[in-house]
């Protein structure tokens, strides 16, 4: 399932600005052939004859699948920008002041709790150090159809706020409102990202790509991303990074609490082969407060039974060690690409 969008058309005029001169008068129409579907894309002819017009114009009927919705208003106009590839944020020569609104569907993370997570967005241009605020929306917005007027509502007090001036990613601490998000999914209405209200109709704006643009090397770096750090909910297992008490049991196998959550985790070797791997080691672990149920009985995991596993969009996968363990590896956007982070205090690769 994916949406066909308003498509427009911008000319490559950069000098009037730094992404040309935009144009929505762009219709377009879908006819049901015997072949299966025809779209007509029809341009302004008088934009496309205007001697104000620098060629080459490119007219873009966007096609999005399920990707962060984003949009700009303007209080200049009444129009709707959700099909451009820039967003805006500060004062306009030409239409005034201007605001980004973005949302983005959450990951299911399966047995995990979010412990972090950041908003980027990609500024173009260099050497505006005004300062960005993103806020938390409290009322919905449609990217496809909201101006100025119909702008949601927002919490005054910003999320974070940042300054930079280089062209690249700008990043917003925004844990609070995903977790919130994740505890009540209703209330993701999105952020909004604008001008301090002091300087909001002085200050010249900044341009951001939006999630339309298209990286000429194809790759998604540059649109704006959500950046989410898990860790597991139940503790179970044993790692390098939580606390345990010394071995209660002081016999046959080893037996130690995590004083994080009470969690008793029982190790029993059975068979050790000794060899170049671990391939013929063999045990089970129990942990006490897993609902793990196999026929070892409740709680009881056998090592083999280490396990990978990925939710519906495969943008989390999660390890499941021997022991019961669980790790969530995201597939996150980052500066050097596209890549699985690891989870909180582990590295793996």
């Amino acid at each position: 399932m994916f949406l066909i969008q308003k498509p427009f058309m911008y000319d490559s005029n950069h000098e009037a600005a730094p992404e040309g001169v935009i144009s929505q008068e762009v219709s377009q129409d879908i006819e049901k052939t015997d072949e299966g579907f025809l779209l007509t894309v029809t341009a302004d002819e008088a934009f496309l004859q205007s001697p104000d017009t620098v060629y080459p114009v490119t007219i873009d009927p966007w096609i999005d699948v399920f990707q962060g919705e984003d949009t700009f208003v303007a209080s200049g106009t009444n129009y709707n920008y959700h099909n451009t590839d820039y967003l805006f944020a500060g004062n306009h020569s030409a239409i005034g002041k201007t605001r980004s609104l973005l949302k983005f569907n959450l990951p299911t993370v399966p047995n995990g709790v979010v412990t972090g997570a950041s908003l980027g967005l990609y500024q173009v241009g260099t050497g505006n150090t005004s300062q960005i605020d993103l806020h938390k929306l409290t009322s919905s917005f449609n990217a496809t159809t909201v101006n100025w007027a119909t702008q949601p509502s927002y919490l005054s007090t910003p999320l974070d706020s940042n300054k930079q001036s280089a062209e690249a990613y700008q990043y917003f601490k925004v844990t609070d409102a995903v977790k919130g998000w994740y505890d009540n999914p209703a209330t993701n209405f999105g952020v909004m990202a604008k001008y301090p209200d002091s300087v909001e109709g002085t200050a010249a704006r900044k341009s951001f790509h939006s999630s339309e643009w298209v990286n000429p090397d194809g790759s998604p770096f540059g649109k704006p991303k959500l950046y989410i750090e898990f860790r597991p909910t139940e503790l179970l297992g044993l790692t390098d990074y939580w606390a345990y008490t010394p071995d209660v049991f002081q016999g046959e196998g080893t037996a130690v609490v995590n004083v994080i959550n009470g969690n008793m985790v029982y190790d029993l070797a059975l068979i050790d082969v000794a060899g170049l791997t671990e391939a013929f080691d063999l045990g089970l672990t129990y942990n006490s407060r897993s609902n793990y149920n196999t026929h070892f009985g409740l709680g009881w995991m056998f090592n083999s039974y280490e396990s990978l596993a990925a939710n519906s969009d495969q943008s989390i996968i999660e390890y499941r060690t021997g022991g019961g363990a669980r790790y969530h590896f995201a597939k996150q956007q980052h500066d050097d690409g596209m890549t699985y982070s690891s989870p909180e205090g582990v590295s793996m690769n």
